[in-house]
């Protein structure tokens, strides 16, 4: 009975709020759509079904057996094509592989973090295209949030700007345009920074209330600077509120050593790009991808006793593949490291596109 009686009071509060975790959601919440099945015929008919958290299907949607040029939505084609997308977006297209390419499409880079950058479904099934190249943009430039109790946000970094935004809707240039947003400049030649162009080197845990953000040498090196006491965005009415010196205090902060270890170097996506993870004990772990080559993952370790970070040892873990077709930001930004994040918040997991 008394959880009964927490639960009301939770939906009568929930109905105050102006945002909340819960809100746009049906009371029975078995009854939501949970996940879709794609099925793909090459060169021939496909469609989709939406099933709910019951496993029952509750939505579905057939394409025709043919696709036109200028279709939004269509069914397959018989040109090569990449499993999820192509240049002329006919997104169905089945094939034993890819090619080693960069023509032939991003392949993996485009599941993200922010969903895939091609297709959403939609609850009865249909199947809808987003703008890949802006949806790629917020790929590259999401940072990770560690215990974020508001899980359909995201933070982003793109050199001079630092931004909150709704993980649904594209996250690059058009999201800087939105008004109450993003910050400029404040983290790019200002507050010890320099104006080294970066990409996503952003890490908050809410549950510590710390927030990373890195920056580059222009020479692959990297360092981090670490605020304290950082309230979450959902606390702030106006998100740019979230940046301003009275939350991202840089009073409250220490800044690590640069890094000063790399198994090689190739590119702007290994320069100015990272998957960044602050964890619960503070300690810093970046991954990398290198394109044309393969990944390395290092960590900056925390001193509690002196409530800073050691100086970076060269600890660091490379993962050389041959990858002789891999393809980094320099390829555009529909290319390079993507990660996911679990539903607990607590898990972070970083992959690198491969072609062959």
């Amino acid at each position: 009975m008394a959880d009964l009686l927490v639960l009301g009071s939770t939906k009568k509060l929930e109905k105050n709020l102006t945002f909340g975790l819960n809100r746009n959601f049906h009371d029975d919440r078995f009854s939501e759509p949970c996940f879709a099945v794609v099925t793909i015929v090459r060169g021939s008919h496909w469609g989709t079904g939406v099933y709910n958290h019951n496993l029952q299907l509750i939505g579905r949607a057939h394409y025709q057996d043919n696709w036109t040029w200028g279709q939004a939505i269509g069914g397959c084609q018989n040109q090569t094509g990449t499993e999820g997308g192509n240049s002329y977006c006919g997104h169905a297209q089945t094939d034993s592989h890819a090619g080693g390419n960069s023509s032939y499409g991003p392949l993996t880079c485009k599941n993200t973090h922010l969903g895939h950058t091609c297709i959403e479904v939609a609850p009865n099934g249909t199947l809808c295209m987003r703008n890949n190249d802006h949806v790629s943009q917020a790929a590259r430039n999401v940072g990770t949030w560690l215990h974020n109790t508001t899980p359909d946000m995201a933070i982003f970094q793109q050199s001079n700007y630092h931004y909150t935004g709704p993980r649904s809707m594209p996250g690059g240039w058009p999201m800087l345009t939105g008004k109450d947003t993003w910050k400029t400049d404040r983290f790019h030649g200002n507050d010890d920074f320099s104006t080294v162009a970066k990409f996503g080197l952003i890490s908050y845990n809410e549950q510590t209330k710390k927030l990373a953000i890195g920056e580059s040498s222009h020479n692959y090196y990297i360092r981090f600077h670490v605020y304290s006491e950082v309230q979450p965005p959902a606390s702030f009415a106006v998100k740019q509120d979230f940046w301003n010196t009275t939350n991202i205090n840089p009073t409250k902060k220490v800044v690590t050593g640069w890094s000063d270890w790399r198994p090689t170097a190739n590119g702007s996506e290994d320069n100015y790009r990272a998957v960044v993870v602050l964890c619960d004990n503070n300690d810093i772990v970046f991954h990398r991808m290198i394109p044309h080559w393969g990944a390395y993952c290092c960590k900056f370790t925390y001193n509690s006793t002196t409530g800073q970070y050691n100086t970076f040892g060269g600890s660091a873990t490379a993962m050389t593949y041959n990858w002789t077709t891999s393809y980094g930001m320099d390829s555009g930004p529909a290319y390079g490291v993507r990660f996911q994040i679990s539903n607990s918040g607590k898990y972070v997991l970083a992959y690198n596109s491969a072609y062959y």
